[in-house]
């Protein structure tokens, strides 16, 4: 029981510090995105990383049976030019 316990704990903590982590990942994009303006490199670039990390906050999320509250939604249609 006392394994159990602890092992529900470890998860926990672990869980904690995985979204508080990628929260912060999170913030930071949502604040460079309207500096980033027309610049279809870079808003790829960042479309990329926050992908990435949404996919693992959403992991972490399953796991731990959350809910993740998303506040606006933006869609970026990009052509690179070869």
């Amino acid at each position: 029981m006392k394994d159990e316990l602890m092992s529900i704990k470890y998860f926990i903590t672990s869980s904690i510090y995985k979204c508080t982590s990628l929260e912060k990942y999170l913030s930071q994009f949502y604040e460079i995105l309207p500096k980033i303006g027309d610049d279809k490199e870079l808003c790829l670039i960042a479309s990329i990383k926050c992908e990435h990390i949404l996919d693992q906050e959403l992991t972490v999320l399953a796991k731990s049976s959350k809910v993740l509250a998303v506040q606006n939604e933006s869609k970026h249609n990009v052509k690179i030019d070869k």
